[in-house]
């Protein structure tokens, strides 16, 4: 015979859910994805550009594969395509220190005109904002010259990420094209020493192994652009 507590255990499941049914078993929505790639209202087309829903970063997207032996080292003259994963920059070409390097020429490509997507106001990121889209040790690392770097508010994973991948959010990669496993340059002047003579350098993000540190902004490291705000303009 069936208990009397026994039907009203069965009752009280049904009542609440409690077999554990998940919105995949209930044919749901899956959750939204942190990244967006976003779209042209007019040509319903994707417009370069990646939005960080966490962030509220507009990321620029990076056109073609990454080949080591491809590699285009940009001078003053800007290469044909800025979006190009394979360009190198340096920050400062002109003196340490200085930054109107040709780094800065691959924004003026990108905001000139009716600018990249709508935009004008594109700029090379703070280290905060590289590590909120890189994974391994380097996420939590503090960086002199931006007060938000290590705080990891995105919660990227810190474990040593694979060598022979970008360490990079694979959901950012899925929408914003290739990475080179490198150094990727940012805006942030390291505010103290170490290194001697801080104005020299700028932090970058080692997209070879999850780490940041600082180089001398001479070097040519790869670029990808940034700006606050959504989709559309």
């Amino acid at each position: 015979s069936i208990r009397l507590g026994s039907v009203a255990a069965l009752v009280l499941l049904l009542a609440t859910g409690g077999f554990g049914c998940s919105d995949s078993d209930s044919g749901g929505p899956p959750p939204p994805s942190r990244f967006v790639a976003c779209v042209d209202d007019l040509t319903g087309q994707a417009d370069g550009t990646v939005a960080d829903l966490k962030t509220g970063l507009l990321w620029e997207r990076k056109n073609g594969a990454f080949a080591p032996g491809v590699i285009a080292v940009c001078t003053d003259d800007p290469c044909s395509d800025p979006h190009d994963v394979s360009n190198q920059y340096r920050l400062s070409a002109v003196t340490p220190g200085d930054l109107r390097g040709n780094a800065v020429n691959f924004l003026v490509s990108l905001n000139a005109g009716p600018g990249f997507a709508g935009y004008k106001n594109w700029r090379l990121p703070d280290i905060s904002e590289l590590q909120s889209i890189m994974v391994g040790p380097g996420v939590t690392k503090v960086a002199s010259g931006d007060p938000l770097a290590g705080n990891n508010p995105t919660g990227q994973s810190d474990i040593l990420c694979q060598a022979d991948a970008p360490c990079i959010d694979a959901e950012f990669t899925a929408v914003g094209g290739a990475t080179a496993p490198s150094n990727y340059w940012s805006k942030t002047v390291p505010s103290s020493s170490p290194p001697l003579n801080p104005s020299r350098y700028a932090w970058v993000a080692k997209f070879s192994n999850g780490d940041v540190v600082f180089a001398l902004q001479t070097v040519d490291a790869f670029v990808r652009a940034v700006r606050v705000g959504p989709c559309t303009p």
